[in-house]
């Protein structure tokens, strides 16, 4: 409905994120939400912290190079966003 409000976080495809087709641009998340009828109102670049272990397998298939801090965990790099529905 018109007024309702979209919180929403995913990967951002940039330098040491995690590969397309599971990260997106800034321009796609924009012109996809713009298309769906949202207005995006806030999109900041952000860190999403994982946990290294569960992940290791899948980064090391993919060979994504991501930083891993000394408590063991992943500081992945994602967007957030808040859109408006049109």
């Amino acid at each position: 409905r018109p007024g309702a409000w979209l919180d929403m976080l995913c990967f951002a495809a940039v330098p040491g994120g995690m590969p397309e087709p599971l990260s997106v641009s800034e321009e796609t998340v924009r012109e996809v939400l713009t298309g769906a009828g949202w207005t995006v109102t806030e999109l900041t670049r952000t860190v999403y912290w994982g946990v290294a272990e569960a992940t290791r397998t899948f980064l090391e298939k993919t060979g994504v190079q991501v930083e891993i801090d000394e408590a063991g965990r992943t500081q992945l790099p994602v967007w957030s966003v808040l859109a408006e529905r049109a």
